[in-house]
């Protein structure tokens, strides 16, 4: 998944809100997937990324899905996506 997305943690008016994304190594799979460079994912499968609980818990749940939902914020408005996480070779 890393491959495909590089994250970074976002605040606004200083609040924590979510992770801006921007392409990874594969910018072709990161376009594929519906997402853009500067989306800010608020919510991962309905947890809320601003709580660090609930962040913590999303980080863990990212490294075994195989599909996502998200919620994320995209020129101030909020978008909802969902995912299918292509398997990684050698992994199966």
């Amino acid at each position: 998944f890393t491959d495909m997305i590089s994250v970074f943690p976002h605040r606004s008016d200083g609040v924590f809100v979510g992770f801006r994304v921007s392409p990874g190594a594969q910018p072709g799979l990161f376009n594929a997937l519906g997402l853009k460079n500067g989306d800010v994912i608020v919510q991962l499968n309905g947890l809320d990324l601003s709580d660090l609980q609930q962040s913590n818990e999303a980080m863990t749940q990212l490294q075994e899905a195989d599909s996502l939902q998200l919620e994320v914020l995209r020129s101030g408005e909020f978008v909802s996506l969902e995912l299918d996480i292509p398997a990684e070779s050698g992994n199966e």
